[in-house]
């Protein structure tokens, strides 16, 4: 159904969290009672509290359908009730605050959070920053969100993150667990770190939407800062990105794929980039994984124009990270750049390689704990 805008009535569904599909059937028939005269979107959240409900584009005013919903609520172990009919949230059941965990420590969960659809996508991408900003001192945290990443890593952590309600419960979380994060209500798209704040870090942790971030990328691609790891939901503008950091000197140390999106295309990855490039480090295969084959995404991000991507599909054994081969590497070559030591004359420099690929690939994949749905209200 490429393209297509019709809502499917879900009758079973093996990759939602059981906790929210057992909620489907019951909020279909609440929803009919009400009687909604228009389609609204539901969105289901597994919460640590139980399942979190937001209905939006519709409204139910009136002490009957207040008693209906709580009635309903209490019957089925509902954690919150939000409504928006377009003027904002509001709450119409919540005995106790909801929450999420991350990092170990329990943040506030605002109606329709940013979350990474599974609890073991999410320790995967966790487990790669962690490594990837290994050792580092101070480290920024742009995108934060409700602080995946700064509430997991040891050191001391700067968050910064455009939506106000993730970042405030951020900082609501982090002083409730005791971690000292400093937090800014920053839009990165409009705003983006200039070079001397990124050179006062480390590391770098990004993990932007979609769409990547061109503006912030390219701060990136000429700061000092030591090493970078990015966390990306499209491998398109991953490979964007990645293009004009290999432009400003850098070069990808690993890439870390993350099937968390199961029976789609969609694949998340997690990668690190550093000025030198590391030698190649062999890691075991898992043994449940040795002779299977998965399906592989080659992107090639130094295609001939800035926005050309060529993709391929192939066959691949699955269970390594993928690890670009040691190379010797050009100098950056900007101007007003003070290089440590000279660059060799032009005759004699190694010119860039144009055919690295990012080997994208799908893992075993597990059942989600957190999605959206959306619901039919006709019948």
């Amino acid at each position: 159904m490429s393209r297509s805008h019709a809502i499917v009535d879900v009758r079973e569904c093996h990759i939602l969290a059981p906790e929210l599909f057992a909620v489907v059937a019951p909020l279909r028939a609440l929803l009919q009672k009400l009687g909604f005269k228009r389609r609204g979107d539901v969105h289901l959240t597994l919460s640590d509290q139980g399942p979190d409900i937001l209905v939006t584009n519709l409204s139910a005013d009136g002490l009957a359908a207040a008693e209906t919903i709580t009635a309903f609520c209490e019957r089925h172990g509902i954690a919150r009730f939000t409504l928006d009919s377009g003027d904002g949230f509001e709450t119409r059941w919540e005995p106790q605050p909801v929450t999420i965990t991350l990092g170990g420590h329990p943040v506030p969960l605002p109606p329709a959070s940013f979350l990474q659809a599974t609890q073991e996508g999410e320790d995967a991408l966790v487990a790669a920053m962690r490594e990837a900003t290994a050792g580092a001192g101070t480290i920024a945290d742009l995108f934060a969100g409700l602080g995946t990443f700064a509430l997991a890593l040891p050191a001391r952590v700067y968050a910064a993150e455009g939506a106000r309600d993730a970042i405030m419960a951020l900082k609501a979380g982090a002083a409730h667990g005791g971690r000292q994060i400093f937090t800014e209500h920053r839009d990165l798209f409009r705003r983006p770190l200039t070079i001397t704040e990124l050179d006062r870090f480390d590391a770098i942790v990004i993990d932007p939407p979609r769409a990547g971030a061109r503006d912030q990328a390219e701060a990136l691609a000429a700061s000092q800062t030591k090493v970078i790891g990015y966390v990306s939901c499209n491998p398109s503008s991953f490979a964007r990105d990645a293009k004009m950091m290999v432009e400003g000197g850098w070069r990808i140390d690993w890439i870390q794929p993350v099937g968390q999106f199961r029976w789609s295309t969609h694949v998340e990855l997690a990668a690190r980039r550093k000025e030198v490039l590391l030698g190649r480090r062999d890691r075991q295969t898992p043994p449940s994984a040795i002779g299977r084959t998965a399906s592989v995404l080659s992107v090639s991000p130094f295609a001939s124009s800035r926005e050309s991507i060529h993709c391929r599909h192939e066959e691949q054994p699955i269970g390594r990270r993928i690890q670009p081969q040691p190379r010797a590497i050009p100098r950056r070559e900007r101007i007003g750049d003070v290089c440590d030591r000279p660059l060799p004359p032009p005759d004699q420099r190694q010119a860039p390689d144009h055919r690295s690929h990012l080997m994208m690939q799908e893992r075993s994949r597990r059942r989600p704990y957190r999605d959206s749905i959306a619901i039919p209200l006709d019948g």
